[in-house]
This record gives C-alpha cells, sequence and structure tokens, in this order.
C-alpha cells in the first residue's frame, strides 16, 4: 500500500464541540482567544461552515483532520440533535484510532453521572428527541455515557469554577503536547513523497513486528531530511516516539548515557531517571521500550557501540514498533541486520532543477536568460541535495556572468561547505583504502569493476574487498559492473591530490592548464599516479621524455582524450629529449596517440595489468618475446602504422586483445591462436587482414569480431571446435562457408560449459532437483508467488527452495518474476533429454517432436509435459489416449511463446478419446483446447491453476467441483463459453480473468461469494449484462469491466467493497454512477442522447438514484471513459487515495467542484470531450458559470499527466500545477488563452503536446503586437486568410520576431527546432551550400570551432509517392560517419513537389565533425549489424541546401531574413512545427 493512504498531517489543532446557545458568547470567547494568543489552530464552525439539520460533510471532515476533539457538555448539550451527532463521530474517530485523536471532555455546569445516566436536564431533552420518532436516540445515549466515562476536566472541581484559570489549564496542556511533536525539517522538501512511496510506510502501521529500517547514502544526500519527514508523517500512530539526532556528534564520554537517558524520556514520559552506566541504561530501555509500540529514529549512527546501547535488537521492543536508522555506512546497519536497507538516491534531474530554483530564483523552475547554465550546474551536482541548495544560496541574485564563472570554477575546485560534509568519509579509511580511493579517482572512474581490480591488486591487499569498502561508504558506486563517482566526491579526491602535490608529488593528475609540470625539473621519482587528461583543440602538448625516465615508481600512466566519447580526434603529444626508459613497476600503460614507432628497448614492466596504445604511430611492439605474466588487457585500435602484431607465446594469461581498424595489419603471430585464456578477440575492419592462424587452441574465446576484414576469405577449421564460442561476428568479410563444428552451437549446449555447470545441480538434493526441471520446464519468466503456489507440496516449502536455486545461482528472481541464465536452462534441457531416454519423467517438446505424444511413446511415469507451440505450425496431433495415459501427470502447459500477448490461430487435433486428465494436475495450461467439454471424470482436486484462453470451451461443469487450492483462472478469448460454473466450492480462488469471453451472457452466483478473490477481469464480454446483486468479495482489489457493452447497472453491494483499487467500467451503458461518500445527499445525473463513440445508445435524460460506494476509499485508479457521461457525481472527491481518473469519450459540461478532494490524484484525462468548464473548488474556490480550467488546478500537487485533446469547447487554458510533468492538448479548437506561466506554450518544464488551436495563436499573435513591419514582411509570404497571425505568434515563440536569424542568437530560447513545410520546388537564397540530387557537401571554416557554431538551417525539395510517407534525413562526417538523423513530418499537400525548412539550434553531434559533413536526403539506414545506408526509391529529392551560423565570419548575419525569397504559401496547406526541450507545439493549414 503507498503511503499515499497513510493519512495526512493535521489540518486543525483542536475541534471543539459545545452548545452554543449556553456558552458561545462566554467561556467559548475566551477559550478561543486563549488558543489564538498561543498559536492553537482550532477549528469554529460558526465562521467557517453554514447552519443545517445534519451533519456536513466539511463539518465531519474537519472532526477527522483535527488532532484534539474537546467536548463540552453543558445544560443543554443533549437538546442539540447537531451536538449529539459530532459527538457520535468524535467517538468514532477515536475508537477507529488512525490516525491517533486525543479526545477531551470538559463537564462545564453539569456532572459526570448527569451525562452519562440523561438525568436532569439530559433527561428532558432526550423525552423531545423520543416524541421526534428520532432513529438516532439509542446511539445517541451510548455516545454520552461512553463521554462521560472518559476522563475529563470538570471546571467547579478543577479551579473551583474560575473559567480563566480553567482556559488557561486546558490550553497549557495542550500546547505541551502540541510542542512535543513534529520536528523542524526546514522548507522546500522537493522529491520527499517518492521516497515515501519507495519506502512504503502504510504496512508498519499495525505491524505485528519488530520493524528496523536502515537509511544509507552518500553524505548530504538528505537521510536526516528524510527521517525526520517519516518521523513527522508517523509520530502519531505510536504510542511513544523519540528521535534522537546526529548520534555520532554526541560526546563519547558520558555521550551515550545522555542519549539513553533522551530516549527514555522522551518515549516514556519520564523526567528525572537517573542512569550511572551505558549497561544500566540498556536493561532500562529493554525493560521499558518492550510495553508499548514506539517509533525510535537513530539519526547518523556509525559505530557498532551506538547501535548496541541504542537499539541493540528487535527483542527490546514491543510487536509493532518502527526503529529507524540513518548512516552514510551500508556495513554498518547491514551487519546489525535490520529487516531492510534503503539506500537513498540522488534527485533526478527534473526534481534536481526544482530544488535548485527553489534556493536560486525562489520559485520551482529558472528564468529564461538562466535555463541553459542552470541546467548545467544541476548536471554537473548529479542531483546531490546538499550541493543543490548550497550553489543555489550562493548564486542567488547574481549575474548570469557570476553564474558562469562558479560554474567553472566548480568544475576546478570544489566548495568548502560541500567538501566539509563529504571529507569525513574518506578520513575514515584506512591508509591502503586511501590510496586506493585516489587511485579510482584519477584513473578508473567508468572502467570497468574487474579490470581496475586487476590493475589495483597487490599481494599486500585485495583490490575487490577495498571496492566493496569504498562502495560500502558511498565513496564510489558500482553500476553495470563499472566503477562510478559522484561528481562532487570527485572533486573532492581532486582537492586532496592537490594538497598531496604539495608535499610528496605522488599523484600527478593533469589538466589542460598543468601541463607545463611535465618538465624534468619539476618531477621527482616519488610519482607513482600519472594521468594526463588531454582538451578538446590542443595540438602540440609538450612532454620531457627525461622526466618520464625520472618517474622510476611510476605504477599508472593514462594520458586519454575523455570527452571524444568513443571518438578520435587528432592530437600531437610532443616528446622532448630521449625517453630512455618506462618505469618497471608500471601495471597500466594507457596512452592513446603514443607518438613513437617503437617502445623504449628496455621497455620490460613485468607487472604489467595492461597496454592500450590506440590511435598511437606504434609499428612494432617488440621483437623478441616478453614474459609479460599479469597482462591481461591489450588494446591497439586504429594504430595506423602497426602491420604484425608479436609474439605472444609467453604472455599466457591474456583476456581481451583488440585491433580494430588496424587498417594495414597483414600479419598475426602464430602464437595468437594459442592463447588459452584469451575471451576477447576484436579485430573489426582489419581490412588487409587475410587469414588467422589454422591452429586455434583459444578454449576460452567467447567473442570474436571480423566484422569489416574485407580479405579475410576462409575461418580456420579449428573454430568449430571452440565450444566456448557465444559471438561470431564475420559481416563484411569475403568469407563464403563456415566450419562445420559452429552448427551445433544454437541446439545443443556446449559439453565444456555444462560440465562447468553441472555441480551445482548435482549437489541439489532430490526433491530440489524435481522442483529445478519443473521450473526451467513450465515456469521461467513466471510470477514467483504463482511458481510456488503450483509447485508447494505438503514435503516441501516452494518458496524455501526457489531462495536455495537462487543462492546457488541456478536461477534469479527479477521483478517477483523467475528467471534462468540461457545457458543453464539449455543444461536443464540437456538433463531433462537424458531423463526423457530412461524414464519419460518430463516431456519438453519443441515443434520438430510433436511425434513423441503417441500412446505408443508415453508412459505412465509423464509428470511434466510442457508443448511449445510454434509460429506457423498447424495441425499439431495429440494422441487423446497418450494423455489419458499420463496418469501422474502434475503439469500440462500447451502454449505459443513467441506470440508476446498477441494469439494466432492454431490447430491442435486429439484423435482417439480424452477420457481422463490426471487426477494428479496442479497445473493446466492448455491455449486453443479442442475440446468443448472437459472431459467427464474431470477432478484433479489439487488443481492450482486453470488457464483454457483461446479455447473451444463450452461449458467447464455441470456440477460444483471442489477445488480447495485452485487459485488461478483464466478463460480469456473463450468464444464458445456462454456462462461461468458454480464457485461455490472453489473458496481460494484469487483471480479470476474472462477477458474477450463475447458470448458470455451469464455469471453463477456463486461468483459473488468469492472472499478470498483479488482480481476478476471481464473486460470485452460484450453480451454480458449484470454481475450478482449479492457481492461478499471482500478481498477484491481489482475490478475491469471495460467493453461490457450491454452491462446497464452496477450491484449494490460493490460500495462495500472496501479493498477495491482499481475498477475500470468504461464502455459500458452503466447508467448509475456510484456516490463515493456516505454521507453525501443523492444527486440527480443527466445523461444525453445521443448516440456513443461505440454505438451505445444512451438513455433519454433522466435523473438517476446513485448507488451509495462509501466503502471505496482505497480506490486508486477509476476508468469511467465513453459512458456518455454529461456529469460526475459529486461524492467522487471523497476518493483520497484516487491516482488515475480517466474520463476520456464523454460529452462532459461540467466537471464536480469536489474533485478538488483528489490530493492523491496523479493522471487526469479529460480527452474528447465537450468540456466547457471545470470546477474552481480543484484548488479551493468557488465560482459559476466559468468556461475554464481554473488557476486553483495547479494546487494538485501530485498531479504528472493531464490530457485534454479533443476538448473541443474549452476556451482558457489554467496555470498548471507545478509539478505536472506531461500534458497534451491537442485539437482544442475553442482554445482562446491562457493563464500564468502556461503563457508559454512549450511548457518549459513538462513535456507539452499542442497542435490545432488557431483561436489562441491568433491571440499570441495579437498579444506580442506584431509591428506593421513586421507583418507586411510576412504577407509577401502568406496569402491564406488568417495564416499571417498564425505565422507571426510562432516565429514570435522561436525568437524570429523580425524574420532573421535570432533564433539562434538566444541560447536561453526553449525552442531548440523549428520546422516549415509548404508546396513550392526551389531552394530559398538564404540556403549558402546547395546542391541538385539528394546530397549537399559542406566545407568546414579552416578555423571550424564548436564553441562559435550556433546552429543550421536545412531545405530540401523532394516529392513522394506515399504523402504520408516519414523522410529521412542524415548527417554524415567527413568518412562517412552517421553523425546524426532525424525525419520530416508528412502532411497532404496536393502538389507533386513540397519543400522542409528546418533550423535547428542542436549542435551536440557536430563536436565529432572533422574536415567537411554531408547531409543526406531521402535514404533509409539499417540500424543492424550492418549499419550500412540505402536508397528510399519511393522519395524523389529534386534539390537540398544547408547553412551554418556561426559568431564569426558572418558580418551582417544577424539582420539577414531567413525566410528570404520564401515562396507564397498557397492554398495547397503546409504546417509550422516548433520543437521544445521536451514537446512541441504545430500548426496546419
Amino acid at each position: 500500500m503507498a503511503t499515499t493512504s497513510i493519512p495526512h498531517r493535521w489540518k486543525y489543532d483542536v475541534f471543539v464541540s459545545f452548545r452554543g446557545d449556553d456558552i458561545r458568547k462566554s467561556f467559548m470567547d475566551h477559550m478561543f482567544n486563549d488558543f489564538k494568543q498561543k498559536g492553537i489552530h482550532v477549528f469554529r464552525d460558526d465562521i467557517e461552515l453554514p447552519k443545517g439539520e445534519e451533519i456536513s460533510p466539511q463539518l465531519s471532515k474537519a472532526i477527522e483532520e483535527s488532532r484534539f476533539l474537546i467536548v463540552i457538555f453543558s445544560k443543554n448539550y443533549a437538546s442539540s440533535s447537531w451536538c449529539l451527532r459530532e459527538l457520535v463521530k468524535i467517538l468514532d474517530c477515536k475508537q477507529m484510532g488512525k490516525p491517533k485523536h486525543e479526545v477531551q471532555i470538559i463537564f462545564y455546569d453539569v456532572k459526570p453521572d448527569v451525562v452519562r445516566k440523561q438525568t436532569g436536564s439530559y433527561a428532558g431533552a432526550f423525552a423531545k428527541h423520543d416524541v421526534s420518532n428520532r432513529t438516532e436516540v439509542g446511539q445517541w445515549k451510548e455516545a454520552l455515557s461512553m463521554a462521560a466515562n472518559l476522563s475529563g476536566w470538570d471546571l467547579q472541581d478543577m479551579t473551583n469554577g474560575f473559567e480563566s484559570k480553567f482556559i488557561d489549564s486546558i490550553s497549557r496542556e495542550i500546547l505541551k503536547k502540541l510542542c512535543d511533536g513534529t520536528l523542524h525539517v526546514g522548507e522546500n522538501l522537493v522529491g520527499i513523497d517518492i521516497h515515501f512511496d519507495k519506502l512504503d510506510l502504510s504496512r508498519f502501521i499495525g505491524s505485528d513486528k519488530v520493524n528496523m529500517i536502515g537509511i544509507c547514502g552518500i553524505s548530504g544526500i538528505g537521510k536526516t531530511t528524510l527521517a525526520k519527514a517519516i518521523y513527522n508523517l508517523m509520530y502519531d500512530h505510536f504510542e511513544g516516539s523519540c528521535f534522537c539526532e546526529d548520534v555520532k556528534e554526541i560526546p563519547t564520554r558520558g555521550g551515550l548515557i545522555q542519549v539513553q537517558l533522551h530516549m527514555i524520556g522522551k518515549i516514556m514520559k519520564i523526567e528525572d531517571l537517573k542512569i550511572s552506566s551505558v549497561g544500566e541504561g540498556i536493561m532500562v530501555i529493554k525493560k521499558m521500550m518492550s510495553t508499548k509500540p514506539i517509533l525510535l529514529v537513530l539519526d547518523n549512527v556509525d559505530d557498532h557501540e551506538q547501535l548496541e546501547a541504542l537499539a541493540s535488537s528487535p527483542d527490546w521492543f514491543f510487536p509493532g514498533s518502527l526503529v529507524i536508522f540513518t548512516s552514510k555506512y551500508k556495513q554498518l546497519l547491514r551487519s546489525h541486520k535490520v529487516n531492510e536497507l534503503y539506500e537513498m538516491e540522488t534527485l533526478n534531474d527534473y526534481i534536481a532543477l526544482e530544488l535548485f530554483s527553489l534556493y536560486a530564483f525562489g520559485k520551482r523552475h529558472p528564468t529564461e536568460d538562466f535555463q541553459e547554465v542552470a541546467s548545467q550546474i544541476v548536471k554537473y551536482l548529479q542531483g546531490h541535495p546538499l550541493a543543490l541548495k548550497v550553489f543555489g544560496r550562493l548564486l542567488y541574485d547574481k549575474s548570469v556572468y557570476v553564474w558562469k564563472s562558479e560554474l567553472d570554477r566548480l568544475q576546478t575546485y570544489p566548495n568548502s561547505e560541500i567538501v566539509q560534509k563529504l571529507r569525513p568519509s574518506f578520513d575514515s579509511l584506512a591508509s591502503d583504502q586511501k590510496i586506493m580511493f585516489l587511485d579510482i579517482a584519477c584513473a578508473f572512474i567508468g572502467e570497468n569493476k574487474d579490470f581496475a581490480a586487476s590493475v589495483l591488486d597487490t599481494c599486500h591487499c585485495s583490490a575487490n574487498a577495498i571496492i566493496e569498502v569504498l562502495a560500502d561508504k558511498f565513496l564510489i558506486t558500482v553500476s553495470a559492473d563499472c566503477l562510478q563517482m559522484h561528481e562532487l566526491i570527485q572533486s573532492m579526491s581532486w582537492e586532496i591530490i592537490r594538497e598531496e602535490f604539495r608535499h610528496n608529488y605522488r599523484r600527478l593528475w593533469i589538466s589542460a592548464a598543468d601541463y607545463d609540470v611535465l618538465n624534468v625539473n619539476k618531477v621527482t621519482e616519488e610519482v607513482e599516479v600519472l594521468v594526463l587528461l588531454l582538451k578538446r583543440n590542443c595540438q602540440n602538448i609538450p612532454i620531457d621524455g627525461q622526466a618520464l625516465t625520472r618517474m622510476k615508481n611510476l605504477r599508472i600512466l593514462k594520458i586519454c582524450f575523455p570527452e571524444v566519447e568513443g571518438r578520435w580526434q587528432q592530437f600531437t603529444v610532443n616528446i622532448s629529449g630521449r625517453l630512455d626508459l618506462l618505469s618497471y613497476k608500471l601495471r597500466l600503460l594507457h596512452w592513446h596517440g603514443l607518438p613513437l614507432k617503437f617502445l623504449p628497448s628496455d621497455f620490460y614492466p613485468e607487472n604489467i595489468v595492461t597496454i592500450d596504445l590506440s590511435y598511437s604511430h606504434i609499428k612494432h611492439l617488440w621483437t623478441t618475446p616478453k614474459c609479460f605474466m599479469r597482462l591481461k588487457f591489450m588494446k591497439l585500435r586504429y594504430c595506423c602504422y602497426l602491420t604484425s602484431t608479436p609474439d605472444f607465446s609467453k604472455i599466457t594469461n591474456l583476456k581481451e586483445l583488440t585491433l580494430e581498424g588496424c587498417e594495414n595489419l597483414v600479419k598475426v603471430h602464430p602464437s595468437i591462436g594459442m592463447l588459452k585464456k584469451l575471451v576477447v578477440l576484436n579485430m573489426r575492419n582489419c581490412k588487409r587482414l587475410k587469414s588467422l592462424p589454422s591452429k586455434l587452441e583459444m578454449v576460452s574465446l567467447q567473442i570474436l569480431i571480423l566484422s569489416g576484414c574485407l580479405k579475410m576469405e576462409k575461418l580456420p577449421e579449428d573454430l568449430g571446435k571452440i565450444k566456448s564460442l557465444t559471438k561470431l561476428h564475420i559481416d563484411r568479410t569475403s568469407i563464403t562457408e563456415l566450419p562445420f563444428e559452429l552448427d551445433r552451437l544454437q541446439t545443443y549446449p556446449n559439453s565444456e560449459i555444462v560440465q562447468k555447470l553441472r555441480p551445482s545441480f548435482d549437489s541439489l538434493a532430490s526433491d530440489q532437483k524435481i522442483m529445478f526441471l519443473d521450473i526451467a520446464c513450465a515456469f521461467i519468466g513466471e510470477n514467483k508467488d504463482f511458481a510456488a503456489s503450483v509447485l508447494d507440496t505438503c514435503h516441501c516449502s516452494a518458496n524455501a527452495i526457489i531462495e536455495v536455486l537462487a543462492d546457488k545461482f541456478l536461477i534469479t528472481v527479477s521483478a517477483d518474476c523467475l528467471q534462468m541464465h540461457e545457458l543453464i536452462q539449455s543444461m536443464s534441457w540437456e538433463i531433462i533429454r537424458e531423463e526423457f531416454r530412461h524414464n519419460y519423467r518430463r516431456l519438453w517438446i519443441s515443434a520438430e517432436d510433436y511425434d513423441v505424444l503417441n500412446v505408443n511413446k508415453v508412459t505412465e511415469e509423464v509428470e511434466v509435459l510442457v508443448l511449445l507451440l510454434k509460429r506457423n505450425c498447424q495441425n499439431i496431433p495429440i494422441d487423446g489416449q497418450a494423455l489419458t495415459r499420463m496418469k501422474n501427470l502434475r503439469i500440462l502447459k500447451i502454449c505459443f511463446p513467441e506470440v508476446e500477448g498477441r494469439w494466432q490461430q492454431f490447430t491442435v487435433n486429439i484423435s482417439g478419446r480424452l477420457d481422463l486428465l490426471s487426477y494428479k494436475l496442479r497445473l493446466l495450461h492448455w491455449h486453443g483446447l479442442p475440446l468443448k467439454f472437459l472431459p467427464s471424470d474431470f477432478y484433479p482436486e489439487n488443481i492450482v491453476t486453470i488457464d483454457l484462453s483461446y479455447s473451444h470451451i463450452k461449458h467447464l461443469w455441470t456440477t460444483p467441483k471442489c477445488f480447495m487450492r485452485l487459485k488461478f483462472m483464466k478463460l480469456r478469448y473463450c468464444c464458445y463459453l456462454t456462462s461461468t460454473p458454480d464457485f461455490s466450492k472453489i473458496t481460494n480462488l484469487k483471480e479470476l480473468t474472462l477477458e474477450g469471453c463475447e458470448n458470455l451472457v451469464k455469471v453463477h452466483p456463486s461468483i459473488g461469494m468469492l472472499k478470498k478473490l483479488v482480481v476478476l477481469n471481464m473486460r470485452n464480454c460484450k453480451r454480458l449484462k449484470s454481475l450478482p446483486s449479492k457481492l461478499e468479495m471482500v478481498s477484491l482489489q481489482i475490478l475491469i469491466l471495460s467493453g461490457c457493452l450491454k452491462m446497464e447497472k452496477l450491484p449494490e453491494d460493490l460500495g462495500k467493497i472496501k479493498s477495491l483499487t482499481k475498477l475500470h467500467i468504461d464502455r459500458t451503458s452503466i447508467t448509475e454512477l456510484p456516490l463515493f461518500d456516505q454521507q453525501e445527499s443523492f444527486r440527480s445525473r443527466w445523461w444525453t442522447s445521443i448516440r456513443g463513440p461505440f454505438g451505445l445508445q444512451s438513455k433519454q435524460q433522466h435523473p438517476q438514484r446513485s448507488i451509495s460506494m462509501e466503502g471505496l476509499h482505497m480506490l486508486k485508479s477509476l476508468n469511467l471513459s465513453y459512458c456518455n457521461l454529461v456529469q460526475v457525481p459529486v461524492s467522487i472527491g471523497g476518493l483520497s487515495c484516487l491516482e488515475d481518473l480517466y474520463l476520456v469519450g464523454n460529452n462532459l459540461f461540467e466537471v464536480p467542484e469536489s474533485i478538488g478532494g483528489l490530493s492523491c490524484l496523479k493522471e487526469l484525462n479529460l480527452a474528447w470531450n465537450n468540456l466547457s468548464e471545470v470546477p474552481e473548488s480543484i484548488g479551493g474556490l468557488s465560482w459559476n458559470n466559468f468556461t475554464s480550467l481554473p488557476e486553483s488546478l495547479r494546487q494538485l500537487s501530485h498531479l504528472k499527466i493531464l490530457r485534454l485533446d479533443n476538448c473541443k469547447k474549452l476556451e482558457v487554458f489554467p496555470e498548471l500545477p507545478a509539478r505536472l510533468y506531461f500534458v497534451s492538448a491537442c485539437h482544442c479548437t475553442s482554445l482562446s488563452s491562457v493563464t500564468g506561466s502556461s503563457k508559454d506554450p512549450m511548457m518549459i518544464n513538462t513535456s507539452s503536446f499542442l497542435s490545432n488551436y488557431p483561436k489562441l495563436l491568433t491571440n499570441f499573435a495579437i498579444e506580442s503586437q506584431v509591428s506593421t513591419s513586421e507583418t507586411e514582411c510576412l504577407d509577401s509570404y502568406i496569402t491564406s486568410q488568417g495564416s499571417t497571425n498564425e505565422f507571426s505568434s510562432f516565429l514570435r515563440d522561436a525568437c524570429i520576431q523580425n524574420n532573421r536569424c535570432e533564433f539562434f542568437r538566444f541560447p536561453g530560447s526553449f525552442v531548440k527546432e523549428m520546422e516549415i513545410i509548404y508546396n513550392g520546388n526551389s531552394i530559398p537564397d538564404w540556403f549558402t551550400n546547395k546542391s541538385m540530387g539528394n546530397n549537399v557537401k559542406v566545407e568546414l571554416p579552416s578555423d571550424w570551432c564548436l564553441d562559435k557554431f550556433k546552429g543550421f538551417g536545412t531545405c530540401v525539395v523532394f516529392k513522394q509517392k506515399n504523402t504520408l510517407q516519414h523522410v529521412y534525413c542524415y548527417l554524415k562526417n567527413f568518412d562517412g560517419a552517421l553523425l546524426q538523423g532525424w525525419c520530416v513530418n508528412s502532411i497532404e499537400i496536393s502538389e507533386s513537389y513540397r519543400i522542409c525548412l528546418l533550423y535547428t539550434r542542436d549542435t551536440k553531434v557536430w563536436k565529432y565533425a572533422k574536415n567537411f559533413v554531408k547531409l543526406c536526403f531521402g535514404e533509409n539506414y539499417d540500424h543492424g549489424g550492418c549499419g550500412y545506408f540505402y536508397e528510399d526509391k519511393s522519395i524523389e529529392v529534386k534539390e537540398c541546401g544547408v547553412r551554418l551560423i556561426c559568431d564569426e565570419g558572418y558580418e551582417g548575419i544577424w539582420k539577414m531574413s531567413m525566410l528570404q525569397d520564401l515562396p507564397t504559401l498557397s492554398q495547397h496547406g503546409g504546417a509550422i512545427n516548433l520543437y521544445g526541450r521536451r514537446g512541441y507545439i504545430r500548426s496546419s493549414w
């Protein structure tokens, strides 16, 4: 259950129930004033509510939202039915106890006995009530007696009648309890709800066990903030609570005793307790904490001693208690054996930008001028909350120049406040851990973990062990087996390296500005790590060869270009002086672009682990064999001078060899074939290489890539013997035939691999082996609990065995589904084949083996039959007698695994009679069963699941079957099924699916008695008219009736099912919508008399009685689409947990004001409605007769998705909620204006999709006051009526107000691209590079600089056979490599030729551009392994053009018209599209 189901925080401190005529102007006036002075927020009905006879929903809600409920008994209290109903409601709230209200009774001028026994004035009052025949009298009397028995305050006894003293005592007592509550968490708790939902906190309320959870994460990520927020949300659900803040900072001497005293005093309300030692405190805690459920938070613990002294074991606490720890040390909490470890993640970009903006701008999103630099800062800070706050405050009210300066500084020097927070985690490391942390920070971020460990391993310490420690302290993370480090921690590490550099020069981590330190006079022998980061456009980098020679302790040498992202950019490292020697201690040599043709003659680092000399000038590595026993990785990519490989005979542990792109390599040494530990051999694009060695003993080889070896004609025969091979790429070679042995790879598992995996299976117990093979046969991809329920027996627990199999890595559990590695599954099939040769216990049959299902080939021993039906396999033969013979069959699964949820017709022909199905069946899964009836003796009493989807079944059974273990029943798309069976004896059924049973007309009444049913899916049962009237499905959570076209009414009892979370009744004929709040009075609803979109004739307009559905307070998803609704019940606002509301395709003229009560709503879909108004109360205001979505819509704080497409009467677009992520409002043709920040149609921080709203565009144009000159400028291009204003408004949004190049000058604009499509046949003169045909070449300037490149425009003239087909455009580099691709949106234009103009500011991929680029139109790209272009013959490109926009070299360009010489936009039509960061706006004519 999501945290949203936890009752929200109190809205009021106090609610007072009193008789106004008795004490309003005296006692109550004084009390309210005293409350006000003390800051106690009290609900006052005389101010906030109108009078009435009945207690109103608003008053009822006020009682529920008040923490203290005070009842003041005066002489005439009982004479008011209003007061008595309040009393009943107050006591109901107290009894529910969720949340925990405190009820206080005051006896003003009556004694408790008068109230308890209803004597005196109370007797007279009830005499009058009796005369009125009030049905509630008995309930009122009981409530008075109950209230009088509660402890309370008596004015006369307590203060001898002195009212002011009495009021002061009451308010002080309340104030004390209010202060002893929530903690200050801070402002701007952005994203906290995400953590609440992930933790699912509601499960801890009312739990029957002690729950201990740990919250861990990097320093500054918000662990304490989250813990405080949880505490504030939940403390009043426990009988005692305590938050111990920053435990690690308490002084060691006597500190823990202070924490123990604070904890005991706060929870037990003891003030004078004395404890002399920690041990004594432990005994007191164990004794006192075991008496009641409590909430305890121990914040920032960092030592086991703290945990042992304060919360050593769950046994110390009372069941239902919740103990929360926060720490930055994951292993500390893990070793304390907490029930659950919650690792806090950094904020995503969207939430991070919101948090940063709140501190930097005082609002939720950046101002326009700062958008780009703000995004850059947020991206660098990587969602770290503390850093976002620090930099937000630092940059508040500063100029954009200061922002950019701070961003540059941030990337070089870390902020001291953030370092102070992060540094303790580093300081707590041991010396060897510190060394390895700094090595990783310097050289291994982004590298594979095992690769880094192999380099960093020493005889003194295990790198993997230290990496685990660093990960537990959140100094690094391991993602996809690669080492990662938060930018802020890496920045801190660089600062530490700088400090180190000032003393011992142990590490040189050198950026572009520091190349000069590589001088023989500046380096020492102590240097162990040298990392040189080459920057773009840095040519002729000087390195003193003697300086490198002098570094005799160098372990790691890494010279690389980190910004290239896998692509090479030419640069030169000049070595001055002789490089006589490279350190013998080198373990990593990574030098991209090494300018030497030969390594130094004495190069012999015997412990070298990796050599990467990619892109270098190297011609030969060594001429005599080198004994590098630890060398595992060797990369020589794009070494264009390399002609042959060295001798590998003494490099026996090499695992990976990459020679990709060595175009002049003609010979590989024969020893390469003897590399028995080699796993990867990549020789892609070695274009002159003709062959591999004939003798191959690479028994570990898994990946062999020979793609693009154009001259290679033959593979060695020995290749077929390499049984470990899993990936072979020989595309774009001259190879014409494969070795014979390769044909076996797909069908049968490799014997060597099976030999390696088999011991894990052999070590299993017999019952574990059985279940493993069952899972391999029938349950891969299935839900774990589903599989366990089928496989459970009285002799063994399936869940326990599944856990054993997972521990042995034979299976994995992912997203609660069972998975198995393909090699292990392949091994299991081989075991099943072996078994099949002996006892036929399992038949796992693929397409080619159907013939084994013959009565002469099967035996009684068969327990599992899985028949995998393949596509296009028709008329599959099965002998009915063979199935009858399988008397021990437990699992029968006949399915079509390749369909992926779609049905493909096939036929299973049963020859002979099928007289019997095994009585031992536990799973019957037969898609497309050709029988109309099950065998008459069908009675497998232990059956767990029946799935006969797509079958010909007409009836299942006519008399009740006692299937006590049956939990799952699926009869999807059984088109012959007309009625359901009797379920009266199937009491444990959890899921029943009848989706698509089009001829089902009757469901048995017993379906309503299925008390354990959780899911009932009857989607598209088109002929079904009703459900049973009596429903006792107390566990039902999901009810789907979508598409039940003839269903007109919901059962009355449905409203009593309190467990329901999902109700879909879209596309039905239901005419009585539920009234969701019991206290809501009946409302009239009117239905349209038009025919609905699904051909449903709606009822004539008349009022209908609503069904009371007060029990559905847990509903999360409600779909009322396509029901011809005109109005939605007011009572829908009572669904406080509702997250998704779908009202698509109705005829709504209003939505009730109460929708504002949907505080958890995440998605609201009102598309395809004739909507003209939505209520003001979505945000709490109250308007009448409006024709717009109100500004208060923005107060739906959880709303993420809003859909308003085709709401053709909607006139005003609202101010949007701050956290709205997606909005779509296409074809709102009456939309004429927007309010607030929504005036930016690109919806700055929202994925927005808007099109076809002519009135709005016209108004935008008018509002922008397009000048006469601008309009005249455009008039020459636009002649069609109404296009001028529309076109002008688009240009305004694209920053082209004067029809010129401002579009490229304003990086803050939220429009990234503009596209114009219209009829025409020639390129405008603005485009400087033109060419006939489908491509145009653009030479890059000699001083090409990406920083000065602002964007480009393209134009293409084309025609196509299919006017709705996309035209693809590609940007290619000088070498033909694909840089970027996009497509032209299609529109219907009557003329043969059309023109597409595209202007874009997207320049990211141009950083790879070199020499020249080529733009190609009308081609398609094969995204497969080969990745080649081919001509699209359905498109004819006449001409194309392009223009690049740069700061320099284009004097006067900013004054030039982008639309110069643009032909007339004729009546033949066209379109204008603007694309923003996440969405688009479109208009066409």
